[in-house]
């Protein structure tokens, strides 16, 4: 079985450029690859359909790439796929195809039926990839994706129909999986989707040489019953009937077309795939300025004959409830939010709807079937803070919905712009990250009503009451998202049937003595700021970290110190210190009323140098803790006996590392997703984080696919 994923990552670029631009696009994607990633493009290729140009190059860590270089002009849209190799051995190159392989390229993306994917998981992708044995006539390699598409076959073969026929035996592949009754298997159509591309090497292209192109494809346009190719043209009306009659007297006959494109040419005065694809070449440089857009469509007769036989039921999938009630609440909060909500749902809708890509925007649904409509309720329209907290919810499902499509079937088929940091489709990392934030929130028995972003804003990790954002540089880092831990934290801090955290004696007296001298409301909201980051450090240390200090404080001050040591933070953790070895690694839930702050301010600065942290060596941080961090141990001791009312949960009985965490680190260490059980997922996150210096991008991705499995199953 093709198991083990190759270490090292793939980006797949697909551009759509102007007419007559192809060559410049071209090389100038070339060369920013090459200045950015240090490497020649695995392959550059001309490409027939929606895209013009599509590269496949090498990245470390999939942030790199030719996007750092600027712009490149004379791109119409794009899209972006990040990539691994599947293999059947840690030291399988990529691509296995030689360079004798042939000049025509097809690529293959594939999408697991929703029912399938849910039972299966992982496991669909490792025996697929064993099921595409290279024919005498095509080379195939297979590389998984982080988006939308769970399998993207690359093939490789000397002529057309060739490539085309090896797209479409790929797509009607059976698989035999194990039943979920008995121990037998049984062959299953296990596709939902497939989209296709075919292109040819762009080294027959890039010097202008149509003779060349003539001369490397001999192999014959058979329009009555082989493959062939119909070239779409849109363009100006009052340029078609030049346009028209430039192209029939080269290309073949030709037709008005009512859809996307003007008109429509058969290559039947094309003998051959080279005379075809030369002619348009030239076509698209001598009429550039009279064309919008070209496409060229590739069909064949001998597809029918080659549709598989087991049928399949599209999901129904329900709309959100957008009904009188609902608009009303929508009226009351004026004009403008009335239409911006009125369109973000009606804008969803359409995408929780659809069939295909339905799945990748559930956990929106119930954002907007259900949180943002109380929201809009308990809220007061006339309140700023109220507005801007609507207004920034809004913003933050509008950038999520963007983020799900990118590189789903839609943005696949449909050249778009790119309109998030990530650029590519995230889908399965997304559904990662979702694992840990909601089983650590499941845990204490807190049902999460929220959703992942990643990159928003460029934040680090961070929370907006329910939504959760993934800083961008740490989507391929499922080591350092112990980073959610905090943000958990949150989202529990504002539940008030968990706790309580601003209505209690503790918490009232603080911020009573924190206002004392002053009526600035501004001085309150800081301190009930700084109270609810309290909150969230002792539920990260306590339930995440289980109360391991050592690792917990690694972490964060590694992580803090990459950006800026505030004094704030300095006084949160050495509020933590505290917490760990005064009441955790105790038998009091109580502080000593003899405890010395500047006493322990020492133990906490003996801990940073004792992990190796470095320890700031101005005044201030030791005086504000000095001054401050006796006022807010009220805080700790609340937080503590709440934590140990309100939940059975008891962190410090739980093995950090029970056996089938253990084997699923070793797996994912070898590059191997796991998939004999579901994990714990802010379990397996710890085990990542303490093996940080043996993990390899190979084993960055088996870790990633290793939650998206066990989200995948739990959620089915």
């Amino acid at each position: 079985m093709a198991s083990f994923i190759a270490n090292k990552g793939l980006k797949i670029s697909l551009l759509s450029s102007a007419p007559g631009s192809l060559v410049d696009v071209a090389d100038k994607l070339h060369d920013a690859i090459l200045e950015n990633t240090g490497s020649e493009p695995v392959a550059l290729l001309q490409l027939f359909g929606r895209y013009d140009v599509g590269a496949i190059y090498y990245t470390d860590d999939f942030l790199s790439g030719p996007s750092k270089s600027g712009s490149i002009d004379n791109i119409r849209g794009g899209n972006q796929i990040f990539a691994f190799p599947w293999s059947h051995s840690r030291d399988e190159e990529f691509p296995r195809c030689n360079d004798d392989a042939g000049y025509v390229w097809g690529l293959l993306f594939f999408k697991t039926a929703e029912m399938l994917s849910g039972q299966y998981g992982a496991i669909i992708d490792q025996v697929l990839s064993d099921q595409t044995a290279d024919s005498e006539k095509v080379q195939v390699d297979v590389l998984g994706t982080t988006g939308w598409a769970e399998l993207l076959f690359v093939v490789r073969g000397h002529s057309f129909k060739d490539v085309t026929d090896a797209l479409a035996r790929l797509g009607r592949t059976k698989v035999s999986l194990p039943s979920s009754f008995d121990s037998e298997a049984t062959d299953t159509l296990v596709v939902a989707k497939t989209f296709s591309m075919v292109g040819i090497d762009f080294s027959l292209v890039k010097n202008g040489d149509f003779d060349t192109i003539r001369k490397s494809f001999i192999e014959p346009i058979d329009m009555s019953s082989g493959v062939f190719p119909r070239w779409n043209v849109a363009c100006i009306p009052g340029n078609m009937q030049q346009v028209y009659d430039s192209v029939t007297e080269k290309i073949g006959n030709g037709y008005c077309s009512y859809g996307g494109f003007d008109l429509s040419f058969d290559a039947t005065n094309s003998r051959t795939w080279g005379e075809f694809i030369a002619n348009v070449l030239e076509l698209r440089r001598d009429l550039g300025k009279l064309l919008y857009s070209t496409s060229v469509h590739i069909l064949g007769h001998d597809g029918a004959r080659l549709f598989p036989t087991t049928q399949s039921t599209l999901v129904d999938r329900k709309a959100i409830t957008v009904d009188s009630e609902r608009m009303d609440l929508f009226n009351k909060w004026g004009p403008v939010f009335e239409s911006i909500l009125f369109n973000l749902y009606f804008g969803t809708n359409t995408l929780v709807q659809d069939p295909l890509i339905g799945s990748c925007f559930s956990d929106l649904r119930l954002v907007l079937d259900e949180t943002l409509p109380r929201w809009l309720v308990e809220l007061d329209p006339e309140d700023s803070k109220d507005r801007n907290f609507v207004g920034a919810i809004i913003e933050l499902i509008t950038y999520a919905s963007v983020e799900r499509a990118h590189g789903a079937f839609m943005a696949l088929e449909y050249p778009q712009g790119f309109f998030t940091p990530t650029k590519g489709g995230i889908q399965r990392i997304l559904k990662a990250v979702s694992s840990v934030v909601r089983t650590v929130l499941s845990r204490v028995g807190v049902e999460w009503n929220g959703f992942v972003v990643v990159g928003y804003y460029e934040l680090g990790f961070s929370s907006y009451n329910e939504p959760v954002n993934l800083p961008s540089e740490y989507m391929f880092k499922p080591e350092g998202w112990w980073g959610l831990f905090h943000e958990a934290g949150h989202v529990a801090m504002m539940r008030t049937d968990f706790i309580d955290l601003l209505s209690n004696p503790a918490t009232e007296d603080v911020i009573r003595v924190r206002s004392f001298d002053t009526s600035d409301p501004h001085v309150t909201g800081l301190t009930k700021n700084f109270i609810y980051e309290i909150g969230a450090d002792a539920f990260d240390l306590y339930f995440c970290h289980r109360g391991d200090f050592d690792l917990y404080l690694t972490n964060i001050w590694r992580y803090i110190k990459q950006r800026t040591l505030q004094i704030n933070h300095y006084i949160r953790y050495f509020l933590m210190y505290l917490y760990s070895s005064r009441i955790l690694n105790s038998e009091d839930n109580r502080f000593s009323k003899s405890l010395s702050v500047r006493t322990e301010l020492e133990g906490f600065k003996e801990k940073l140098n004792s992990l190796d942290l470095d320890c700031p060596d101005e005044a201030r941080y030791d005086d504000a803790v000095l001054s401050d961090a006796a006022t807010f141990l009220p805080i700790i001791e609340f937080l503590h006996e709440s934590f140990l009312e309100k939940t059975a949960f008891n962190p410090a009985a739980e093995e950090l590392e029970p056996p089938p965490i253990v084997e699923a680190i070793e797996s994912v260490l070898s590059g191997q997703v796991y998939t004999k059980s579901t994990v714990a997922p802010d379990l397996f996150v710890i085990a990542l984080n303490k093996r940080n210096g043996q993990l390899t991008l190979a084993s960055r991705i088996a870790a990633l696919l290793t939650l998206w499995h066990t989200e995948t199953l739990s959620e089915s």
